[in-house]
């Protein structure tokens, strides 16, 4: 739900709100030191909402300042273990024209996440409850140079628990010749801090019996307090956008992405654990900083009016990457959703028609190559969508997702977890605004 209240003095108050209950069905194969794993029925019951307000004021002179203050709450709960994570979250945006050519954009902000949980013999977290804090600052200038070209400029700057002190400059430069055409250059700097799992949990992954030759074996994933390095991103990226024609209009853009310090798990020395029993061999698995990579590729797109209510669009995406071992001594095992683990090619066209009484038509389809490291094959998807809004506070939609099978996989699961499904789905809407 979002609701705007004019307010007098050029100020605008804003609210949203959301909650949501949501149980899905699959299957675990859970580790077991005592026989082999056996398939086992997974009920997960997610949970949660958010609440934002956001104030606005605008000045006489083109500037104005935004205040924001966001909560959130989401817990998950199955078989392996219960997490509740709160986050609490306040920002200042002040935006000042400095002039006809130059505007600044500055403000600052605070982040506290906590989380609780309950554990099992499969996943915990040493302590069961904490938090972190986030603080940031950060300042941009979008400075214009002659008619046609802007140089935009800026910093954040964050303290956060994990690995204190961050910075993350980026610089812009756009030149337009035209109102029509739009050339630009960016390089921009990016990290991504240590989670809570990967500083303070555990997961037990596999486990086997004892033989008469050796004993029990857990090979588990153990946080790692020390770990005091963020991922980080460097990104260097080009593009063009331009209106060919009144109804025809393009999107070209490239990108050339390094990452360094990337998450990984390195084979620790196995040791004996008593408990939880039976006495086992832990082969354990520590999270490191010690992948690095990148990656490259590019995306098209193009938008055409047919007519005045008929609307197509295509789209196509290359993506290619690799990671390598800062030390080639180590076994090293990337994080799921890591470089390669994502499809090189995916094709996309979309169809909007406008039709008589107040109803319109979408039509999609979608193209995804496969990914062989995750064992997930091509696939083609198709979705339609019939709309109808009797008036301008209510709307209807009949839509149906994935109808040219009954299901397909799209991701690698992660873990216990056996391969989810995307299934054919067909679904009815209303909205009503206010």
């Amino acid at each position: 739900m979002l609701r705007d209240f004019p307010q007098p003095a050029r100020d605008t108050v804003s609210t949203q709100g959301e909650y949501y209950q949501e149980r899905t069905r699959g299957v675990l194969y859970l580790p077991s030191l005592v026989a082999p794993p056996t398939g086992a029925g997974l009920v997960q019951h997610d949970s949660g909402g958010h609440a934002l307000m956001s104030w606005n004021h605008r000045f006489a002179a083109g500037s104005d300042v935004t205040l924001k203050a966001y909560f959130d709450t989401a817990t998950t709960q199955d078989y392996t273990a219960s997490i509740t994570v709160r986050t609490y979250d306040v920002e200042m945006v002040d935006r000042l024209r400095l002039g006809p050519r130059n505007e600044l954009i500055w403000g600052s902000g605070f982040r506290e996440v906590d989380y609780a949980t309950a554990a099992s013999r499969y996943l915990f977290w040493t302590p069961p409850s904490g938090g972190e804090q986030i603080f940031n600052a950060f300042a941009q200038d979008d400075f214009t140079l002659t008619r046609t070209l802007h140089l935009i400029g800026g910093i954040k700057v964050e303290h956060n628990t994990y690995t204190g002190w961050e910075n993350e400059p980026s610089v812009r430069l756009i030149w337009e010749p035209n109102a029509n055409h739009t050339v630009w250059a960016a390089v921009s700097q990016a990290i991504r801090v240590p989670s809570i799992g990967e500083e303070f949990g555990r997961i037990n992954i596999a486990g086997t019996p004892a033989t008469l030759r050796s004993p029990p074996v857990q090979v588990a994933i153990l946080g790692n307090p020390a770990l005091q390095k963020s991922e980080r991103l460097t990104a260097y990226e080009a593009g063009y956008r331009g209106a060919l024609t009144p109804r025809l209009s393009v999107d070209l853009s490239a990108f050339y992405n390094r990452y360094a310090d990337m998450t990984s798990t390195v084979p620790g020395a196995p040791r004996l654990e008593i408990a939880p029993g039976p006495p086992h061999l832990l082969v354990p698995l520590y999270f490191g900083n010690l992948l690095r990579g990148d990656t490259y590729g590019g995306e098209m797109s193009a938008k055409w009016r047919v007519t005045p209510n008929w609307d197509l669009a295509a789209g196509y995406s290359l993506l290619r990457g690799k990671l390598v071992g800062d030390n080639p001594a180590l076994t090293l095992t990337p994080q799921p959703n890591a470089i390669g683990t994502s499809p090189r090619h995916q094709i996309q066209a979309r169809s909007h028609m406008v039709l008589p009484w107040r109803t319109e038509l979408d039509v999609a389809v979608y193209r995804v190559a496969s990914v062989p490291s995750e064992r997930v094959d091509a696939y083609t998807r198709l979705d339609l969508r019939l709309g109808w809004r009797p008036n301008d506070h209510l709307s209807f939609s009949l839509a149906g997702q994935n109808l040219l099978q009954s299901r397909h996989q799209e991701f690698l699961p992660v873990y216990f977890a056996t391969a989810l499904q995307v299934p054919r789905t067909v679904y009815l809407t209303a909205t009503l605004g206010f």
